[in-house]
């Protein structure tokens, strides 16, 4: 129904936002394949929810603003403008969605080709700094506008001392409250290149790839609360974040194949046709070595049926 058309969908576009941002072809398909065979996406995108398309939404206004910036032609501004209007209508935690894309408008201006000195006013270590503070930041000025506004779901969503969680936004890296750290939901091999590509980014791609992580981050720590072990339902509100985790994992891969390469240019000296087959054929192994692992967690969240899942939620709560 919709929601397969609106997961299809957003496998496509994150190839293209990935490449408007200035990454490779090979990232960007590595992306989208990720996107495409991860289990919780899989799972929840042959059933009626609202993440799916909250997905979908975000991705689009994206693409479409940076088609815009570039462009300048008013579609695609409009489409950005109700793309990012109308996000926040799926979830509460999706109102950081505006916040992102103006973010995102520093993004196309600091790391365009030809920004003179680029790399200076950006270094990785900055950026990453800053993505962490915007992260402390941003939880409690939310927390304090959803009591301004009197909408008690927010402080239940991005209360920061909620339940016992002290520090509430370090929740991100606990394997049973971040559903891509999860060996239930996510092969786990995907973590490891999610936190090479953070740290380690080409130079032309530090500020994008710092975006892509506090996007992921600070998505992730609204909704992280909930124990996500065997609770389908829980684990779907992870769904918002887990595309900007996967362009993570296709960054760290690129960069590990990259390294592969570099490696085997090193050793003895080969025709330039050997080279390139050696090359294709480290890619090829890297890619079904990491999609292979997919079909553990896949099975375990097929077996999970949404119709029992509500039932348990609903007779326990």
């Amino acid at each position: 129904g919709l929601d397969l058309i609106a997961g299809l969908g957003a496998v496509a576009l994150l190839a293209p936002l990935m490449r408007r941002l200035s990454f490779d072809r090979w990232t960007a398909s590595a992306a989208s394949l990720l996107f495409a065979v991860a289990p919780l996406h899989v799972r929840l995108s042959v059933t009626w929810n609202r993440y799916v398309l909250l997905g979908l939404l975000t991705l689009a206004g994206a693409v479409l603003l940076l088609d815009w910036l570039g462009q300048r032609r008013p579609l695609d501004l409009l489409g950005a403008v109700a793309a990012i209007v109308l996000a926040p209508q799926c979830r509460p935690e999706a109102a950081i969605v505006p916040v992102a894309m103006i973010g995102l408008v520093a993004v196309w201006r600091y790391s365009r080709p030809g920004t003179a000195h680029a790399e200076r006013v950006v270094p990785r270590s900055l950026w990453l700094a800053v993505a962490a503070a915007a992260l402390l930041l941003v939880l409690p000025i939310l927390h304090l506008a959803g009591f301004a506004l009197d909408l008690p779901e927010w402080s239940h969503h991005i209360d920061p001392l909620e339940r016992d969680a002290r520090a509430r936004w370090l929740l991100i890296f606990a394997t049973d409250h971040n559903a891509f750290l999860s060996a239930e939901y996510t092969p786990q091999l995907w973590a490891p290149l999610a936190l090479l590509g953070t740290l380690l980014p080409a130079a032309s791609n530090r500020l994008a790839t710092a975006w892509l992580f506090a996007f992921a981050a600070a998505a992730t720590a609204l909704v992280c609360s909930s124990n996500i072990d065997g609770a389908l339902l829980s684990a779907r509100y992870h769904l918002f974040a887990m595309p900007f985790w996967l362009a993570l994992t296709a960054v760290g891969l690129s960069r590990l194949v990259w390294q592969l390469r570099r490696w085997a240019d090193r050793g003895p000296a080969e025709p330039a046709p050997t080279r390139r087959r050696l090359g294709a054929l480290v890619s090829g192994v890297a890619v079904v070595a990491l999609v292979t692992p997919v079909v553990f967690p896949l099975a375990r969240t097929q077996r999970v049926s949404t119709v029992d899942a509500e039932y348990h939620f609903l007779r326990d709560h």
